[in-house]
């Protein structure tokens, strides 16, 4: 995960103007639509988007965590609104900006600039690795892709362990399904059998993953030495 609180922090201050806001879990930040007040950047905590099928069920687009700008379709004029809704997916703390005065700065500050295209480069090979879960027809491969970029994007090392790591927010069999594109139920029956095989172990959803056996089960060696 991108260690870029301290960054932040001490970016804000040269703003005309900034604001620290604390969201609570499943707190709407965003409506898919609206024309966003202010430029937000993700201070702590963790951030999901989504859109509502026509079902009424929810369809997860990404997460965003630490260092992440959003909207980014809004900050950087691609869009006149948001093109997704954006709610807290844990307790969080946003840091909101003036779009204009962010623009500037990215402009005159090369450490931010090449931060925001690290970050850009990680969000746009892991929303590849997404799609790449989605076009499998297989369930228990497209959770395998699912679980391997969000450990790559968001896994926190497990404390003297090797190649052990934690996703560090929970997440239902529904939420899985919803990302990949499966029911819920095919969710349940596929991390059975990859709990079985030792790919990864899950309670009261939060999942750690071991991730020479998971890459194992991708049967891709490119995919092994990944890093986003």
């Amino acid at each position: 995960m991108p260690d870029t609180d301290s960054f932040w922090t001490k970016l804000v201050k040269k703003f005309s103007f900034s604001s620290y806001r604390k969201y609570k879990v499943n707190h709407i930040i965003l409506f898919q639509g609206e024309i966003p007040p202010l430029a937000i950047v993700v201070n702590s905590g963790f951030v999901v988007s989504y859109t509502i099928k026509n079902s009424g069920d929810e369809q997860i687009i990404a997460f965003y965590s630490t260092g992440d700008v959003i909207p980014v379709e809004w900050i950087f004029n691609k869009s006149p609104v948001s093109l997704y809704y954006y709610r807290a997916f844990t307790d969080c703390e946003l840091i909101v900006l003036y779009r204009d005065e962010l623009m500037e700065q990215i402009e005159k500050d090369s450490t931010l600039k090449d931060k925001l295209l690290d970050q850009f480069a990680s969000s746009f090979i892991g929303a590849t690795v997404h799609i790449h879960a989605l076009e499998h027809s297989h369930s228990q491969e497209k959770i395998i892709k699912l679980m391997h970029y969000l450990v790559l994007r968001f896994g926190d090392k497990v404390k003297d362990q090797t190649d052990i790591y934690t996703i560090p927010f929970k997440l239902t069999h529904a939420q899985i399904a919803s990302m990949i594109g499966i029911t819920r139920e095919s969710v349940t029956i596929e991390t059975l059998k990859l709990k079985k095989i030792g790919a990864f172990n899950y309670s009261r959803g939060i999942y750690t993953i071991n991730l020479p056996v998971l890459i194992k089960s991708i049967g891709s060696e490119e995919f092994q030495s990944l890093e986003i």
